[in-house]
């Protein structure tokens, strides 16, 4: 009986000792690379091409990003009347 006992508080003792710790609440990743500033959220090529699409009209050939973090932009490809234009849309708001 002793040995019993003995063993379920071993097992106690270690699965306590073998648990994952806490996670603590903290900031995240990102947020230390912030520096206080305010996170600008990135819009998808679908919504840069309907912007430039509804700003200058014809239909859209391509969209790609350039660049990172708030200097990002897409390069909206337009088709409008024979001509072509590509117009630059900001990628945060």
């Amino acid at each position: 009986m002793r040995r019993i006992a003995a063993i379920v508080l071993a097992c106690a003792l270690l699965g306590g000792v073998a648990a994952p710790p806490a996670v603590q609440a903290g900031p995240s990743r990102g947020a230390s690379r912030d520096h206080g500033q305010a996170r600008h959220k990135q819009i998808s090529p679908g919504e840069a091409a309907r912007e430039a699409q509804s700003r200058y009209g014809g239909r859209v050939l391509s969209v790609h990003l350039h660049g990172r973090g708030e200097n990002a932009y897409y390069s909206v490809k337009l088709l409008r009347h024979g001509t072509v234009r590509v117009v630059r849309v900001p990628a945060s708001r």
